[in-house]
């Protein structure tokens, strides 16, 4: 039952992404927000699965999760991208960082408070100070945006992007050392950080690399999955290499899979109905899962397939529901 509920998990997560998809030679849309959103729904989905608990884990959910850390390093990627493309566009540095900060911070509030509630509902522990809790993940981010705005007050417009990555940069190793030598023990996101190395760039550079690729576009197809399935092959031999393995070799990765997504989308859209409210609902869906996670493990589930299918039911339903109170909220702070 698990398989056949695993392979209807897989057919759903590719229908998301493959629906309604068109091909053009000539794309006015490369890495637009529909795009960006069509892939963000999906990686989110990828990364509740490598968090299901081992109870309830299967092959299929396994080989999907492993990809987990490829969704993070895209959702740095598209966060460094928007901001840097909206800060262009703005007229206000202020108001762009109180509203910037705002679109970050209140999800984190309003899934706290339906943490809240589920959790003492199903008889764990959690207080009203959780409320102000935030995110591990949502932590690094704000380091990076600290990173950036610091860069931008201090060092000369012309070199703020290379001063930007290399603090994303420095900060990453320092990490990875301090954990390393067991100093740092939470959870670290040193490799997936680079995504917003990779989104400054792009977004500087988004011109000439959508030129670049588009000539000769077959042919950088071909390259890009053949070099990206090489690094893979020797990603799963070395990975558990200390730093060439662990880290580096899983950063040239995330940038080979994220740069070939990048060759297909200058010519294939992505584009349906679901796929749009899946990435609009992807910043609730991932802060909500650690909630849904135990709650949907007290109905006593005994099939993996079956828990794994509640869990998504759940989270897409409830992540629905708090974002449109986040828009309510966005609205009346504007």
């Amino acid at each position: 039952m698990t398989v056949m509920i695993m392979l209807g998990i897989v057919i759903a997560l590719m229908s998301t992404m493959l629906v309604g998809i068109n091909y053009s030679q000539q794309d006015n849309r490369f890495f637009d927000k529909e795009n960006t959103n069509a892939m963000r729904g999906f990686w989110s989905l990828i990364i509740i699965l490598v968090h299901i608990p081992s109870v309830y884990q299967n092959q299929i959910q396994d080989m999907l999760g492993s990809f987990a850390y490829i969704g993070v390093t895209f959702f740095f990627m598209t966060s460094a991208y928007g901001l840097k493309m909206s800060l262009r566009n703005s007229q206000n540095k202020l108001r762009f960082w109180r509203r910037r900060l705002i679109k970050i911070l209140v999800p984190c509030i309003t899934t706290n408070i339906v943490s809240i509630i589920v959790l003492n509902i199903i008889e764990e522990k959690a207080s009203l100070s959780d409320v102000v809790h935030i995110n591990d993940w949502v932590k690094w981010l704000l380091v990076c945006y600290g990173i950036f705005e610091i860069v931008n007050i201090v060092v000369p417009k012309e070199k703020n992007d290379k001063y930007v990555c290399v603090g994303v940069l420095g900060f990453s190793l320092m990490i990875y050392i301090l954990k390393m030598i067991g100093i740092f023990e939470s959870t670290t996101w040193c490799s997936e950080i680079f995504g917003f190395v990779w989104g400054i760039i792009f977004a500087s550079k988004k011109e000439e690399i959508y030129d670049w690729i588009n000539e000769k576009w077959q042919k950088k197809v071909m390259t890009g999955f053949i070099g990206t399935l090489m690094i893979g092959i020797c990603y799963l031999k070395f990975k558990n290499i200390l730093f060439l393995g662990d880290y580096v070799l899983k950063i040239i990765l995330g940038l080979a899979i994220i740069f070939f997504v990048l060759i297909l989308n200058t010519r294939i859209n992505l584009n349906n109905r679901i796929s749009r409210m899946l990435g609009k609902i992807s910043y609730e869906t991932y802060l909500l899962q650690w909630t849904m996670i135990p709650a949907i493990g007290c109905l006593g589930l005994k099939e993996s397939g079956v828990y794994i299918l509640m869990l998504y039911i759940s989270i897409i339903l409830v992540a629905y529901i708090v974002n449109g109170v986040d828009k309510k909220i966005f609205e009346i702070l504007r």
